[in-house]
């Protein structure tokens, strides 16, 4: 008997090892986690593929024939109950077999009718899941497919970015406007900023911070999703279309960016990296893509994360003064008082130490 079923229950077992084995593989600290759960599945399968092959076998042998039932009376209660119910499931495996047996006897007599309805059954699944549309053949048009179920957030946050220079407090104006709004909406329960500074998040769930005085952001909290539900409120998707629509009238700002915190893999739905010799040519290309991808209805919030920085100011000696020992360290110093300021000296201010800097007027 084990000889029969030895090969389809091979393949059934490598199937689903060869789909979790790849998660094995996954890079990054999700990876991390993730690698325990295929190791533990192949091992276990592979354990059990080993016992129904070869030690459940050699135990069956010593099994008394089943075939042969022994015929008696029992005593007690139980011992009656207990053989009424074995007498019951006796029978019930019996009329199961016959008419198991006779479906399969049709079926293998009728092998290609059989395999032509199957065949149809799937085709007609497949149907249901992808259907015609004006633009095309899409999937979820009759019934809604979703790969990862996105759960109701509480909490997004969207980080503003305006050119390299611009203030702080010119930032915290723009970032003021969407907090106000926030601050209206009956969903939402607080709003914070952090002005000259925002906290990314990776594909890989690795988190960065920047700190610079161009950039912002601005943390939304919103009520329980037990609780919204309860009277009757919006989700978190459609209180992030308002907000989207409010920061897309902003004028004198590169880019926001909104980001719904709903737990599972951390990261863009979708990220492209590209690399290349040349910089410049790497630059374009994700100009490119940028521009294919917006054509696209649906895609919101299109980005890369090349970054400009501030102007970098050179300098270097002139052959004529490195003899009147004077180094690039000295020079540096004398640009960086002239623009930045030196200290000349400080005073005492309600018990703190304010710094008098001199520097020439901008």
């Amino acid at each position: 008997g084990a000889e029969e079923v030895m090969w389809p229950v091979i393949v059934a077992v490598s199937t689903t090892v060869a789909a979790f084995f790849p998660l094995m593989f996954v890079r990054g600290r999700i990876g991390d986690f993730m690698k325990q759960l295929p190791l533990v599945v192949v091992a276990a399968l592979s354990v059990s593929l080993l016992e129904a092959l070869v030690v459940l076998p050699a135990h069956l042998r010593h099994l008394p024939d089943l075939r042969r039932r022994e015929q008696h009376t029992p005593r007690t209660w139980l011992g009656k109950l207990l053989h009424g119910l074995s007498e019951l499931q006796h029978h019930f495996m019996q009329l199961l077999m016959k008419s198991y047996g006779g479906l399969l006897k049709i079926a293998l007599r009728w092998r290609y009718v059989s395999f032509a309805v199957a065949a149809g059954c799937c085709f007609m699944a497949l149907g249901l899941l992808i259907g015609k549309t004006p633009t095309g053949y899409s999937i979820g048009n009759i019934v809604e497919w979703q790969f990862i179920q996105k759960m109701d957030a509480e909490s997004m946050y969207a980080q503003v970015e305006m050119p390299v220079g611009t203030n702080a407090e010119a930032v915290e104006e723009k970032m003021r406007v969407l907090s106000d709004f926030a601050g209206t909406i009956p969903e939402v329960k607080s709003v914070s900023m952090d002005v000259a500074s925002i906290m990314s998040v990776g594909g890989e769930g690795s988190a960065t911070a920047n700190s610079q005085s161009h950039l912002g952001q601005v943390w939304v909290e919103l009520l329980a999703a037990d609780e919204r539900e309860t009277k009757g409120m919006r989700g978190s998707q459609e209180v992030l279309a308002d907000l989207r629509t409010v920061s897309e009238s902003l004028t004198g700002v590169n880019s926001v960016k909104w980001e719904v915190m709903n737990g599972g893999p951390a990261g863009k739905d979708i990220e492209i990296r590209v690399s290349g010799p040349e910089f410049e040519q790497v630059r374009d290309v994700s100009e490119e893509i940028q521009q294919h991808l917006a054509t696209y209805e649906g895609v919101v919030d299109l980005s890369d994360d090349y970054d400009e920085g501030k102007r970098e100011l050179r300098l270097e000696l002139k052959d004529a003064a490195r003899p009147t020992g004077i180094t690039k360290a000295v020079l540096g110093g004398h640009v960086r008082a002239a623009t930045y300021g030196a200290e000349a000296r400080r005073i005492t201010r309600n018990r703190e130490d304010v710094k008098i800097m001199v520097r020439y007027p901008e």
